[in-house]
């Protein structure tokens, strides 16, 4: 064999242990390109005799080489490498990455847009649209979590009439309870068909009603042990004692009689002459015996309420323990026996105990109770064993007098300052000298003018 073929043939044999050698050293190819490779050097290996394929053998090494190294774009995946495989899968995964993130801040702008359309709507409902109960509808919805779409869905419903919200505040209780004392059950019924106000079945659910036992005869013991009982012993909460002023007024009443089921008697009958007449109506001639007594003017329909609370220092309850009608006809006796008793009841039942003991008894400027107050409150000074009296000796002009236990009188400055204020209004000059409870005043006015 000539030399040139066989240095042919070592290089074709040369070429092929290469070309293994670089598949089997891992380099990035393709199996088209390697196979074609290995082809072309096989057949040439095997040619005997030299042909002009055989002078191209390193142009096509370097050609397939970097061919392997560097496939062209379109390639198809199945004649690529593993490493070219997954550089393009590298490549993909963040691109899908990319995406992902543009997807995610694009939904945060729809997301953005929406809610600020939300509250666009939100506004227009409200300033265009009188929606009924809307502070009520925004807070039912607030306390379930809602968002601001679920609000306007519910604004729009509350126009259309298909929602209709019952959340009531304090004030919408206070006009409730306002209609029921003024127009009774049937026009607080029509109200809150109309208005939507608060029916009488809520108010008895979420308003307190402070129940009193009414005067219905004389006034007797019983009817302050049952007032204490359920008016101030059970709805008093307070571990801490304090003072206590006894109140007592008369206030408006409508004059008639009223027939109590609880108790089958007729009450709105004064309470100084009801004794004159059985209030129990058992048949047809009772209820004729109380109309002609009244009718004769033995017994009198009620024309003021006399009331009696108890109210403690540094707190703001106010307890009723009594309610009695009254013709206006009681003298001086009879209200020293009306005030002695409530004191008296008061410390009997426990209240003094409870609650704390009687300071003082306030009342306005009625003449009948202001002489039962001075008989009863401001008849003998204080004593000089009490730790009190060094205090208050120092206080000239002090009012010292007081009654049983130091019960001092109380009395409602503004009628006695509304009185004196019109003997101020004089064009000559004078001295005026008048007291009050507990502290005695001398006031000198001159040239004074209207």
């Amino acid at each position: 064999m000539p030399a040139d073929l066989v240095v042919l043939s070592h290089l074709h044999l040369l070429l092929i242990v290469s070309a293994l050698e670089f598949l089997l050293s891992g380099q990035r190819t393709s199996a088209l390109s390697l196979c074609s490779f290995l082809g072309s050097a096989i057949t040439m290996a095997w040619t005997p005799y030299p042909s002009s394929s055989t002078l191209k053998i390193p142009v096509l090494f370097a050609s397939s080489l970097n061919i392997a190294r560097t496939p062209k774009v379109h390639t198809n995946y199945k004649f690529l490498g593993l490493a070219h495989v997954q550089d393009v899968a590298r490549t993909y995964a963040e691109q899908i990455k990319q995406l992902k993130l543009q997807l995610n801040d694009l939904c945060k702008y729809m997301s953005a847009l929406t809610q600020l359309y939300d509250y666009n709507c939100l506004l227009m409902a409200v300033s265009e649209r009188d929606i009924p109960r809307l502070q009520q509808i925004i807070n039912v919805a607030l306390c379930n979590s809602a968002s601001i779409r679920q609000i306007v869905n519910k604004l729009e419903d509350a126009l259309e009439g298909a929602y209709h919200p019952q959340g009531y505040d304090a004030t919408d209780l206070d006009i409730a309870t306002l209609v029921y004392r003024l127009g009774g059950c049937q026009l607080l019924f029509a109200l809150n068909q109309k208005l939507a106000i608060p029916s009488l079945r809520t108010l008895h659910t979420q308003a307190v009603f402070t129940i009193i036992t009414p005067t219905i005869g004389t006034i007797r013991n019983e009817h302050f042990d049952n007032n204490i009982h359920a008016v101030v012993l059970s709805s008093c909460t307070e571990s801490v004692l304090c003072g206590v002023s006894l109140m007592i007024d008369e206030i408006a009443l409508k004059e008639m009689a009223v027939h109590f089921s609880k108790y089958n008697k007729v009450s709105g009958l004064c309470w100084k002459h009801s004794h004159l007449v059985n209030p129990v109506l058992r048949t047809y001639e009772s209820a004729v015996n109380i109309a002609q007594k009244i009718h004769d003017g033995h017994v009198h329909l009620g024309k003021e309420l006399t009331v009696m609370g108890a109210s403690c220092f540094g707190r703001d309850e106010i307890f009723p323990i009594l309610a009695a009608p009254t013709c206006k006809s009681e003298n001086t006796n009879d209200m020293e026996q009306i005030l002695t008793k409530a004191i008296d009841r008061w410390n009997t039942t426990g209240a003094a105990a409870q609650v704390g003991p009687v300071w003082s008894v306030a009342t306005d400027s009625d003449a009948t109770r202001c002489a039962a107050g001075h008989r009863l409150f401001v008849k003998s000074p204080l004593s000089e064993s009490l730790d009190l009296y060094g205090t208050l000796i120092n206080m000239l002009g002090l009012n010292l007098f007081t009654g049983n236990n130091e019960v001092m009188l109380d009395f409602d400055f503004k009628h006695i300052f509304k009185h004196k204020s019109l003997l101020l209004l004089t064009l000559n000059a004078y001295a005026l000298s008048f007291d009050l409870p507990r502290v005695s005043y001398s006031i000198m006015v001159t040239s004074l003018t209207q």
